[in-house]
């Protein structure tokens, strides 16, 4: 009697179903490479109907859906599967699209409540316009960022440009694998093969700095909405602090809470209790330097005579132009053309070939610091 024969049988059935299994796994890629299950952006199979398609087991399938998953030819959105691949060449089904008789450019906000972002972004639809192709803009937070990028391109977009801020691996991974160029408007770079338009550098907090100084304000703090000095900006204003000998440390870091009135009197108080003739103040962005100021002639503290301030952004679209406000800037019209631009030249290679654009860096005095009434270019 051979006694081994139960466990030999076990064997076969394992070496049988293994085989099979990537034997499907084959079949489906190359389904899904050739886009005879849809492409990209397209539901995908769920396990039950693999089950049925290619009658093997409810297991198999699951696993057959972890295989391509992992192996970057699907992505999950909650309990549902996506075909997405990012394909960049002549089999994509994006070129399909190429001919159409109008370009649809996808635009993904993440905070609405960024006056930066609204400014850039009614740039860019005019731009878009102008040029005869139409602006798909949508807003999303951190929970609903793939589901839009998702939405792009079903709904036909053949290029997306993102504020990116959600620095997620889940949501880089996607994307990565998108199969449409994708441009970013951000501070930094998210990832290593797609463009990237620079909206903020070291060097407008550096001559933010250097401005102040040159104004003769003795004591220079940062002011933002939190002890974080990370952001570019920030960095090249310390950076001329230090490179100049001038004194720099947390206390000169000062921040808003909007919604703590004792922070903000805190803000207040450090700035009368600093015994320098003139404090130079440079703010995160405008909408920080305006609360400032504010702040201060709330509070009898002049201004620019006591306190000089410099914000960042020049959001005079949102608000009120303030003569009595220095911002550093850049031109919203430029980063728009900028963006635009690399988008339609990778629309027409399917090329993510990285390159980072940096605008120029604008200066625009008012009675603040005003050594000048006009705009200079740094």
């Amino acid at each position: 009697m051979d006694t081994n024969a139960p466990r030999s049988r076990r064997i076969a059935r394992k070496a049988g179903s293994f085989m099979k299994k990537n034997y499907v796994y084959s079949l489906l890629v190359n389904d899904i490479l050739s886009e005879k299950t849809g492409k990209s952006g397209d539901r995908f199979f769920t396990a039950e109907e693999i089950m049925k398609k290619y009658s093997v087991s409810y297991i198999t399938a699951l696993k057959l859906i972890k295989m391509l998953t992992d192996n970057k030819f699907l992505i999950t959105i909650g309990n549902k599967r996506f075909i997405m691949n990012g394909l960049y060449k002549k089999k994509s089904a994006l070129y399909s699209l190429i001919n159409a008789p109008y370009k649809k450019i996808g635009i993904i906000i993440q905070d609405i409540t960024n006056p930066f972002f609204a400014s850039v972004t009614m740039s860019l639809n005019n731009l878009i316009v102008e040029k005869g192709l139409l602006p798909v803009i949508k807003i999303a937070d951190k929970d609903h960022e793939a589901d839009v990028l998702l939405d792009f391109v079903q709904e036909g977009c053949q290029g997306i440009v993102s504020f990116f801020q959600n620095n997620t691996p889940y949501i880089i991974d996607i994307y990565n694998r998108l199969p449409v160029p994708v441009v970013f408007i951000s501070d930094s770079v998210p990832t290593s093969s797609h463009c990237v338009v620079n909206s903020d550098n070291l060097h407008s907090g550096y001559f933010a700095a250097k401005h102040l100084t040159e104004c003769g304000y003795s004591s220079l703090y940062y002011c933002g909405l939190s002890k974080k000095i990370n952001a570019p900006r920030a960095q090249g204003f310390v950076n001329y602090l230090k490179e100049n000998g001038l004194p720099f440390d947390e206390s000169h870091v000062i921040y808003f809470d909007i919604a703590n009135p004792y922070r903000n009197n805190y803000v207040l108080q450090t700035i009368l209790n600093d015994p320098a003739d003139r404090i130079g103040v440079f703010c995160f962005h405008d909408l920080i330097a305006e609360y400032l100021y504010n702040l201060c002639t709330d509070n009898g503290i002049p201004v620019p005579e006591k306190v000089g301030i410099v914000g960042y952004d020049k959001l005079d679209s949102m608000r009120p132009s303030n003569i009595n406000l220095t911002t550093f800037s850049y031109s919203f019209k430029n980063i728009a053309n900028s963006t635009l631009k690399l988008l339609l030249s990778n629309m027409e290679t399917l090329t993510a070939d990285q390159k980072i654009v940096r605008e120029n860096t604008f200066l625009s005095v008012g009675k603040t610091t005003a050594k000048s009434s006009e705009s200079v270019l740094i």
